[in-house]
């Protein structure tokens, strides 16, 4: 398995992995690594005693409270 995800990137024939890993969609996990691991660490679920979970739905409804999501508005 390549782990490299500039490489995988480039390989992939549909596009997906150049629109979901673009720097522009990760930088805000990078600017808010702190208050993201912190969200995580009060809020998830701790599944069988192996890991934790947040469901994405919730997750979404925190960062738009904490204003770090930001929708586009349509006119």
């Amino acid at each position: 398995m390549d782990l490299d995800i500039t490489k995988r990137i480039k390989n992939d024939a549909s596009g997906v992995l150049s629109q979901v890993f673009s720097q522009e969609n990760t930088t805000v996990f990078y600017e808010h690594e702190v208050l993201l691991q912190a969200v995580f660490t009060e809020f998830a679920l701790n599944r069988n005693n192996t890991y934790i979970e947040l469901g994405k739905e919730d997750f979404v409804n925190m960062l738009k409270e904490a204003a770090i999501l930001k929708l586009p508005i349509v006119v």
